[in-house]
């Protein structure tokens, strides 16, 4: 996300227009000021000291040698130089840094910043929500607030080499990371933590914490439990929060409103990534360039304003195309059954279901394994992908195209434009069932199908055909079609193939032509006339 802050020890508050207010980043977040410019009121020597502050501000520097360091009452600058040093700042806001040796940070009444150096250092951060800071460091560490191990401050990429040491965290809420790739773990309470710069992984606590991802390329890991609320803020990079171990339904809007996770949960999210669990979950997207993933479940995925990359894996997933043409998007359907819908959109638009090419004018979205569409209210072209389709348009002029497999095309039920369909292999299916006025359809590729005036254009590679609840007219072609009419007084005609009729409810006509043996399948309740047969027709009518 690309933000900037103007660095220095200022906290720094984010606020986007239309979105959640974004908590500051915490000032300590930004580096404290190096021992070695301020000026000291009680300096060791080189040798093991033990120096101890007054009731007012001290700055005291340890030097070489393992020195005890007390700070006392004030705000106090403890600085311990080389040597394994014991530093306890007592009471007052007060800034410790261990710099190098095996260092014991003692936390006193307040809630103040231990900064580590080089060394296997101890930090006690006490009662208090404490701080420890890796921020002088370039290279990657591991920080595990949950447990009392000696396993903090390792190098974060171990196969570099053996970690250069190993650092003991107790009772401290909050973290500061250096400039590498950190890896940030917090407790069952409130954390404050800050990756600094690099490509940095948290992974969540229990509690309602605040990350900062800081400069990089950063992950959020959030557990498998909705904990109390958490503040999931990228900052600079291409960020990302990960639900993946999550079982239940999410809903996550990448806005910083503290509406997402689980039902209840309040997260606040602000990053370009998110990946879902295994639920039915809900994404919505910003105007940033998201990489969205969800996982097993019934997914539904409501792209913005970027150029988006959308991987919904198993399920019957749903990709909602906003009413603005924007940026080239990819979408990965995975298994399922799988739709895409522009039915927001008032401009043309193409739909390929299976390739690049689809959005409005300019756009060129790419799709894979997508079987339904919905267009908009522009004169859409529709093109089916590997799969057997549905494809729905809507009020304008549309065109459908299908497949070889077997096709649904769903006439809207204010359509009254010009539609054109091609089955192509297959046996495809036309339905006006939506319609509630009287339809005249056949199957001869002549534009005079549908409503009185409407002039769709049902190609002869269509093969079967629905009415709506109107008395209907359904005429076949030389194909085997199936002509069901739905509610209503309709007449089913029959060509030159082996034809099925389903007369359903109302009093039904229906007509065979040929010479082929014809089914009639469902006249439904009511007192319908007998089928009727060609003089020509030497095969009987079937009655399963």
């Amino acid at each position: 996300m690309k933000y900037s802050h103007a660095g220095g020890a200022a906290a720094v508050a984010l606020v986007v227009a239309s979105m959640g207010a974004v908590a500051p980043a915490p000032a300590s977040a930004y580096g404290p000021p190096p021992c070695s410019v301020q000026i000291p009121t009680l300096t060791g020597t080189a040798g093991a000291d033990t120096l101890t502050g007054t009731a007012g501000r001290d700055v005291i520097f340890g030097f070489g040698g393992n020195d005890f360091i007390t700070g006392l009452g004030g705000d106090d600058l403890l600085c311990g130089g080389e040597g394994d040093d014991v530093i306890d700042d007592g009471d007052g806001n007060d800034a410790a840094y261990g710099e190098a040796g095996a260092d014991l940070l003692i936390q006193g009444n307040q809630t103040d910043p231990r900064y580590v150096g080089n060394g296997a250092d101890i930090i006690d951060g006490g009662s208090d929500a404490d701080t420890v800071s890796y921020g002088a460091r370039q290279d990657g560490v591991v920080v595990t607030l949950w447990n009392a191990t000696n396993d903090d401050g390792l190098e974060a990429d171990r196969a570099l080499g053996t970690p250069s040491e190993s650092d003991t965290v107790l009772r401290v809420e909050h973290v500061d990371g250096g400039a590498g790739n950190d890896q940030i773990e917090g407790t069952d309470g409130p954390n404050m933590l800050f990756g600094g710069g690099g490509s940095d992984t948290f992974v969540d606590g229990g509690g309602a914490d605040t990350v900062w991802g800081g400069d990089g390329d950063d992950w959020v890991h959030q557990g498998v439990t909705p904990d109390a609320g958490d503040r999931l803020y990228g900052d600079a990079g291409d960020d990302g929060v990960a639900y993946t171990l999550r079982t239940t339904a999410l809903r996550v809007t990448i806005d910083a409103r503290a509406d997402d996770g689980a039902v209840g949960e309040g997260d606040a999210v602000l990053t370009e990534s998110v990946l879902t669990g295994s639920g039915n979950d809900v994404v919505k997207g910003n105007a940033e360039d998201n990489w969205i993933v969800t996982g097993p479940g019934d997914d539904k995925v409501y792209d913005g304003l970027g150029s988006d990359n959308v991987d919904t894996r198993a399920g019957a997933d749903v990709l909602y195309q906003g009413a603005v043409a924007d940026p080239d998007d990819l979408y990965y359907a995975g298994s399922g059954r799988d739709t895409i819908s522009y039915a927001a959109r008032t401009s043309d638009v193409t739909v390929l279901l299976h390739g690049r090419g689809s959005g409005a004018t300019g756009e060129t979205d790419l799709m894979s394994e997508v079987e339904n569409a919905f267009g908009g209210t522009g004169n859409d072209v529709f093109t089916g992908g590997r799969a057997p389709t549905r494809l729905t348009g809507g009020p304008g002029q549309d065109t459908y195209n299908g497949t070889s497999g077997n096709d649904t095309f769903v006439e809207d039920p204010t359509d009254l434009a010009a539609d054109i369909f091609h089955g192509l292999g297959g046996t495809d299916l036309v339905t006006y069932a939506q319609r509630s006025v009287a339809l005249d359809v056949s199957l001869d590729g002549v534009a005079n199908d549908g409503a009185s005036g409407e002039c769709d254009n049902v190609g002869t590679d269509v093969e079967y055909v629905v009415g709506g609840p109107a008395g209907d007219r359904l005429t076949g072609s030389g194909l085997a079609d199936r002509l069901d009419g739905g509610p209503g007084n309709d007449i089913l005609t029959g060509g030159n193939g082996a034809d099925r009729f389903y007369g359903r409810d109302g009093m039904d006509t229906i007509r065979a032509r040929d010479g082929e043996r014809d089914v009639v399948l469902d006249l439904g309740p009511g007192s319908d006339p007998a089928p009727q047969r060609d003089a020509f027709d030497p095969d009987p009518l079937n009655f399963p």
